[in-house]
């Protein structure tokens, strides 16, 4: 069975921002039981395998890959701002920035400096770059180095006999 105009405007919306809730309000569900509609269409087998065909196509028209996405982080997680500038100190031209410095940097700023007069006799720049730490933190969920969830080696059933053996003896 086909997926009728409405899925199909959800399958658009939830590509927007894979927030299933926001997708069906979007797309015209009922406000009140969009939460519920939303978790419904994204167990569809037909509805996954259009956001999975989407989500392909717009990975392979990006060239988006994982080795990209690896090789991005570690570009912001290892950046020398230092090499934003010239041996005597001088902030570099934009334009002569190496790449991996040009990717890390957020935001910047030029602020102009007047005489009491008004004229323009300098300006400082702000360079704001990316959060190094986030960075890192996501290159060392990538090697497995962090984990989310508490490994036991010990068998929990072995775990709350030890306690209770504790308990009994205190």
């Amino acid at each position: 069975m086909p997926l009728s105009k409405k899925q199909q405007l959800f399958i658009d919306e939830y590509l927007i921002d894979l927030n299933a809730t926001q997708a069906a309000i979007r797309a015209g569900y009922c406000v009140k039981r969009a939460s519920d509609r939303g978790y419904q269409l994204c167990l569809s087998p037909l509805v996954q395998a259009q956001i999975a065909e989407k989500m392909a196509k717009r990975a392979q028209q990006l060239a988006l890959d994982q080795n990209r996405v690896v090789l991005e982080i570690a570009r912001l997680a290892f950046n020398d701002p230092r090499r934003a500038f010239a041996a005597n100190g001088a902030l570099l031209a934009i334009q002569d920035w190496p790449d991996e410095v040009a990717a890390a940097i957020s935001s910047i700023k030029v602020h102009e400096i007047k005489d009491s007069e008004g004229n323009v006799i300098g300006e400082c720049k702000e360079i704001k770059f990316w959060d190094k730490g986030k960075q890192l933190e996501l290159a060392a969920r990538h090697l497995g180095m962090l984990k989310d969830k508490l490994e036991l080696s010990t068998p929990v059933s072995e775990l709350i006999k030890a306690a209770r053996e504790r308990i009994r003896t205190d």
